[in-house]
């Protein structure tokens, strides 16, 4: 096997084992830190790639959806367009807010240009906002009730169709409850 090719394999390998790394990266944190449902949501203040900026404390008394990704993550970017049916459907009841997981601005910026999404997104780049919340991997999404519980967590992606249906119905719950 030529050095080319060895590199190439170790590369691709990293470039593997790293999309399996999620918030909270270690059982450890996660298993310390984890949040749970019923749990009060934890505060957390975030910039926007819009210029403005976030609280979750702000939002009380409206569910919100907090969804952590990153542009490396297959199944975060396959689940996206959910998200944007969401808010273009139902935004005008639920907050919705995405936080990338610690990307540079530029980054996200560059990825978001052409994407024309019209829910919030929140740079994360030092990862406090994923360490308040962390978990096995990402996609990892939060629904919080209008109380500011967590209503329910999701680890994983099912795809755009079936996500959309398992949000909806975790947000129709906690609007309802």
């Amino acid at each position: 096997m030529s050095k080319k090719i060895k590199v190439l394999a170790m590369l691709m390998g990293l470039i593997m084992a790293l999309s399996l790394v999620g918030c909270g990266g270690s059982s450890e944190t996660s298993a310390a830190g984890e949040v749970k449902v019923g749990d009060e949501a934890p505060e957390f203040y975030a910039n926007l790639t819009n210029g403005k900026s976030f609280t979750l404390s702000e939002n009380k008394g409206k569910v919100v959806l907090i969804n952590f990704w990153a542009t490396w993550c297959g199944p975060c970017v396959e689940e996206l367009p959910a998200i944007e049916k969401l808010q273009k459907e139902y935004g005008d009841k639920i907050e919705i807010v995405t936080v990338n997981y610690g990307e540079d601005k530029k980054t996200v910026d560059e990825f978001l240009k052409d994407k024309n999404y019209t829910f919030k997104v929140a740079y994360d780049e030092n990862m406090d906002i994923c360490n308040t919340y962390p978990s096995d991997g990402i996609p990892y999404l939060v629904v919080v009730d209008k109380e500011g519980k967590v209503h329910e967590t999701m680890m994983g992606s099912a795809g755009p169709d079936e996500q959309y249906k398992r949000v909806l119905r975790s947000l129709t719950e906690a609007f309802e409850k």
